[in-house]
């Protein structure tokens, strides 16, 4: 049995956005400028087939057109598409966050997709947080690699939460 590890996965030097877009209101465009604008210094690749750039940016079509070992791939995209996009970029990436909805929480069709997901991650040897789920943040590294707003300031305290919508309450008071 293989030894996971999460360091590439909570404290990434690159980190590529699946569902990256610019439309206002979109969680793949809160994922980009919340990645760009509260100082994280990794890199950061922007993934959709339909643009060519993105906030200036390079726009990839594909996780594993960018050419490089990712450390975290963050993906906001329809949950039909979510089992392909593990797949295609297992052999690049080992860490994935699904913010995507549309599995255990909506039925046998998306339980179904939940379990293949948990299948691809026990072979492929993945670390995968999600599906619909927030994402996290790291104010030690300024990264941001959720759909919460803000940044919280460093400190000395971590909360893990089930409930995105806890976990931002809690941040919102802190």
């Amino acid at each position: 049995m293989k030894t996971k590890t999460i360091n590439g996965f909570f404290m990434p030097r690159s980190i590529a956005v699946v569902g990256a877009t610019e439309r206002d209101g979109a969680i793949g465009a809160i994922l980009c400028r919340n990645l760009l604008s509260h100082g994280y210094v990794g890199e950061v690749f922007f993934v959709n087939p339909n643009h060519a750039t993105l906030f200036d940016q390079p726009c990839y079509p594909t996780v594993e057109s960018i050419g490089k070992e990712i450390d975290l791939v963050v993906i906001a995209v329809p949950a039909s598409a979510v089992a392909a996009i593990v797949t295609n970029a297992a052999p690049v990436a080992k860490n994935f966050v699904v913010i995507s909805a549309g599995f255990g929480e909506s039925g046998a069709e998306g339980r179904a997709r939940e379990q293949e997901l948990a299948r691809i991650s026990q072979e492929e040897d993945l670390n995968i947080l999600g599906p619909n789920c927030l994402g996290f943040l790291v104010p030690s590294l300024s990264l941001n690699a959720s759909f919460a707003s803000g940044m919280p300031h460093e400190g000395s305290v971590a909360l893990v939460s089930q409930s995105g919508a806890l976990a931002v309450a809690l941040l919102d008071r802190a």
